[in-house]
């Protein structure tokens, strides 16, 4: 019987009656139902499947299940075993082998060497334990084989970054190379590396030796396979060779090799090479100190949503070093790594809170100090300080807030790129902005507004198909307009020249406003064009009256036919209104024009040439509703 109540916190690949791998999350849920918690792990993200007759953790990265942790109590039985292995390896001929170098309590192998099973006990075995069945490749089996958790990463090697404390210290990338972009990442149908040219094989072997994971461990052995996969383009082992050479780890130390494997795993848009070779950048290492061309790259790294680049692009703007000096910006940065759990990042925004002025914030002892416990706990020394000095300063009604806050902290972790998340678990998110778009080409391409995803780094959108990612193409400041691309097969709306358009036309949006209030469901709102020019006559908008809300913006505006005759974009200020007329505004809306949208699509014909031919004839009204609903997206920005 699965055992349903016992924290489970073990790495393992495939272990179940029903393992199977590759599987997508909607195909895991339609497994084991919608009832999961998701939580950041070493390979990926961990899938807590948890109902009354399920117990099961299934770690999805890149889009696919690559392990599943089946928990169960008392003595496994023997059919269970054999169906695992007969499900994992249909015609695996098994024999027992030397349980102890795997730190299990029963081993198997299979006749070809090829595959190994391992069987562990997490409790006083045999009676009433909990039992974990571990099956796969022999070298993926080896190196994970001291893993005891997902969530424990790998000491990474030196750095070689600037060591000052406080926000004036650039911190080189933590190589996490559990959880970097293009993480190690078991290759199931791989077979002995050495025989064959697959580049993910040879790192994960260059990986073990580097790790010293199932093998001694052996640097240069660690450095041959990585130059294997390095050779083959592959941006991880690029990155770890620049490493490397960088520590002097399995070669000599060389700070020009360095800088050129670190380019070319950045040019491949790899974010941990990006901060490293911007790091090198800003310390003159091996390459020509260049501040600027540093913070090009850190950038990069920072917009991939890199912890570590995010914290050093706040110090470079905290010292205007590369950049004009920007507190705010500053701060801005440190807080999107410190919401990511990342102690430096955390250290530094308390320091931000902490000084008489506020640095880039307004000072606040309460927020300091939350934030510098979080970093304290972590092990961060100055942060240790911190807080110490704090508690001298702060009343007790303070302190206590401070460590309620802190208590409460959730780090922020990014929505999978692709799956199925429950409104809740989106919620939880925490996206910076959200807005509406809405599809213009069947094959992705859609507009929001670009006030919507401006300073954005990573955009989701919640579809009927799941939550799928996007990233912007072109934006239209001026006009307020943006151009996104996802992937897949969408219901696209016509774009019709806004010309036609008579005072008194009924136009209507589908949208998702205040979608903490009012719910993820999109929302349908109708009126009439109240102006053939917005605020000040300004040409560009019409006045609407459709009641349109936060959130509602870049929705499409569209007609009676179903086409699209604007973008929602903004409504009449109160406070605005208020202090002029002395009266609150009522349903007094904008939208940008859909001839500056064609405009805008013009400068980009790949997009122009797809656009579906503006419907001539009336439609039933329920009909451009239902259409409108189909084409229209939850924009999130992170």
């Amino acid at each position: 019987m699965l055992r349903t109540s016992f924290a489970f916190v073990c790495l393992c690949f495939a272990a179940s009656a029903n393992a199977k791998l590759d599987e997508t999350l909607p195909q895991l849920i339609k497994r084991f139902g919608k009832s999961y918690t998701v939580e950041q792990v070493g390979l990926g993200k961990n899938y807590k499947f948890r109902s009354k007759n399920v117990s099961v953790d299934a770690i999805i990265a890149k889009g696919i299940s690559i392990c599943e942790i089946y928990l169960s109590s008392g003595e496994p039985p023997n059919d269970i075993v054999r169906e695992v292995l007969r499900t994992n390896v249909p015609k695996g001929r098994w024999v027992e082998i030397e349980a102890a170098p795997f730190g299990a309590d029963y081993a198997l192998r299979s006749s070809d060497d090829e595959y190994i099973a391992i069987l562990k006990y997490k409790e006083p075995q045999p009676e009433h334990s909990v039992w974990i069945i571990t099956v796969g490749l022999a070298s993926s089996v080896r190196a994970l084989s001291n893993t005891t958790s997902p969530s424990v990463s790998p000491s990474p090697p030196t750095s070689t970054a600037i060591s000052t404390p406080g926000p004036s210290s650039i911190a080189q990338s933590t190589v996490d190379l559990w959880q970097s972009p293009t993480s190690f990442l078991p290759r199931w149908k791989a077979k002995n590396p050495a025989e064959q040219d697959d580049a993910v094989a040879q790192y994960n072997t260059g990986f073990s030796y580097y790790l010293g994971q199932g093998v001694p461990k052996d640097y240069a052995e660690a450095v041959k396979w990585f130059r294997k996969a390095a050779a083959q383009n592959y941006a991880p082992a690029q990155s770890m060779l620049g490493s490397c050479y960088a520590n002097g780890q399995g070669v000599a130390k060389n700070k020009v090799e360095a800088v050129k494997w670190f380019r070319k795993a950045a040019e491949q848009n790899d974010a941990t090479a990006q901060n490293d070779l911007g790091v090198r950048y800003a310390n003159g290492q091996g390459v020509a100190k260049d501040d600027a061309e540093a913070v090009k790259w850190i950038r990069k790294a920072a917009e991939q949503n890199d912890a570590a680049a995010q914290c050093n692009l706040g110090k470079f703007y905290h010292n205007g070093q590369g950049v004009a000096k920007d507190y705010v910006e500053a701060a801005k940065w440190f807080r999107k790594a410190a919401e990511q759990n990342y102690a430096p990042a955390q250290y530094s925004l308390a320091d931000c809170y902490y000084y008489d002025y506020g640095e880039g914030v307004t000072k606040d002892y309460v927020e300091s100090y939350k934030w510098g416990l979080l970093a304290a706990a972590q092990g961060d020394e100055y942060a240790k300080r911190l807080v110490a000095s704090l508690e001298d300063e702060m009343p007790r009604e303070q302190i206590a807030e401070g460590q309620r806050l802190a208590r409460n902290f959730k780090p922020r972790q990014l929505p999978p790129a692709d799956g199925s998340l429950s409104n809740t678990e989106i919620a939880q998110t925490r996206p910076e902005s959200s807005g509406s778009g809405f599809f213009i080409t069947d094959d992705g391409f859609l507009i929001t507004n670009e006030h919507v995803v401006k300073d954005g780094m990573q955009i989701r959108l919640v579809t009927s198909a799941g939550l799928i990612s996007a990233k912007v193409i072109k934006v239209d400041s001026a006009n307020d307009l943006a151009l996104l691309k996802a992937e897949g097969k969408f219901t696209a709306l016509p774009v019709a020249a806004s010309r036609s358009m008579k005072l008194g036309g009924t136009v209507a949006t589908v949208g998702f406003p205040n979608i903490g209030l009012q719910g993820f469901s999109p929302k349908f709102a109708r009126g009439e064009i109240g102006s053939l020019s917005g605020p000040q006559d300004d040409a560009r908008y019409f006045q609407i009256s459709v009641p349109v809300q936060p959130g509602n913006s870049g929705g499409a505006l569209v007609d009676e036919r179903g086409n699209v005759v604007g973008v929602v974009s903004a409504t009449l200020s109160a406070r605005a209104a208020l202090a002029t007329s002395g009266a609150f505004p009522q349903n007094v809306s904008y939208a940008v024009k859909s001839s500056f949208l064609l405009g805008f699509l013009e400068s980009v014909p790949e997009v122009a040439a797809k656009l579906k031919e503006p419907n001539a004839k009336d439609m039933k009204f329920d009909d451009v509703v239902e259409q409108a609903k189909e084409a229209a997206v939850l924009v999130l920005v992170y």
